[in-house]
């Protein structure tokens, strides 16, 4: 969901409870431009240390194990001219 301001953050938290996760739609990888915000408190806080530059929120959902599958293509060089 959009957050280009702090009220679409609690209209966003009032869609999909806490805790969310508000991110930055540039430059956010591996836990940058991340801030998960687990009360209403700290919507301000989270705006500002995000820069308020094109937000977004997610449901931010707690893993018990995490895992990652990460899937790889081996490709051979054939000519087939």
């Amino acid at each position: 969901m959009d957050a280009p301001t702090e009220d679409s953050v609690s209209a966003a938290i009032d869609v999909f409870g806490l805790p969310v996760v508000l991110k930055t739609r540039k430059l956010a990888y591996d836990g940058r431009g991340n801030y998960v915000i687990e009360s209403r408190d700290q919507i301000h806080t989270a705006f500002q240390a995000l820069g308020g530059s094109e937000l977004y929120v997610e449901k931010f959902v707690r893993h018990q194990d995490p895992c990652m599958t990460i899937p790889q293509i081996y490709l051979q060089a054939t000519d087939y001219r």
